[in-house]
């Protein structure tokens, strides 16, 4: 029997960088992972209730909250969810107080990030599996 794939929850409203996450994926990582994509949090605490999720990237600023309010409702709602940010407002500070709030990663919203972001979890999926 196969493993269960990792099921990534990608929280993202603007379509032009959940593709560009997607193909990150596909490009560096196709097939290892399950991904699911919700444009909200309304969504993603829809999804998150029915679906085992493994990991949320989270993009801070969508259309129901913004900032560091957003990453505070998901840890709110799923405590030990493993939160990774990404987002295109990235600044020292805010990688720190994201860190502090809980999540694993505060990463900058760029190709480069994304492709070591996907590599990094394709590496510790693969560590896993090994044990």
């Amino acid at each position: 029997m196969e493993p269960r794939k990792t099921n990534i929850l990608i929280v993202e409203n603007n379509p032009w960088d959940a593709y560009l996450l997607r193909e990150t994926f596909k490009d560096h990582a196709d097939g290892e992972f399950n991904l699911i994509r919700e444009s909200g949090l309304t969504g993603a605490f829809e999804r998150m209730a029915v679906e085992k999720i493994d990991l949320t990237i989270l993009d801070l600023y969508l259309p129901e909250t913004s900032g560091l309010e957003t990453l505070q409702r998901v840890r709110n709602f799923d405590p030990g969810m493993p939160v990774i940010v990404l987002t295109s407002h990235f600044s020292a500070e805010l990688a720190s107080k994201a860190r502090e709030m809980g999540a694993s990663f505060c990463l900058p919203k760029d190709r480069p990030e994304m492709v070591a972001l996907v590599k990094g979890l394709r590496e510790n999926v693969s560590a896993k599996a090994d044990l």
